[in-house]
């Protein structure tokens, strides 16, 4: 998901920590309506919705035809949640 996250360094949001939560099916795609934000640290609500939807959308854009996962370890992974960390983005 990190290569599907677009972050803009200089926008108020990218000092927002959040963690995103979502479902996936079988075939590792992700299941519709289940992504919900966890938690969130740093910024206002206007930046935390941003950096939100930023992980959204990179969540969404990268499952493509599923994720890859493992089918024998479903039980593992149906329900998965991401911390976005923009600044580990910026320690690359």
């Amino acid at each position: 998901v990190k290569q599907c996250w677009v972050v803009d360094n200089g926008a108020p949001w990218a000092t927002v920590v959040v963690t995103i939560g979502f479902e996936l099916s079988q075939d590792g795609r992700v299941v519709d309506g289940s992504i919900r934000m966890v938690d969130a640290t740093g910024g206002d609500d206007a930046a935390i919705r941003t950096a939100f939807e930023a992980g959204r959308r990179a969540i969404l854009r990268c499952q493509n035809q599923g994720y890859p996962l493992p089918p024998e370890k479903y039980e593992q992974w149906k329900r998965t949640e991401i911390v976005f960390d923009p600044s580990k983005m910026r320690l690359r």
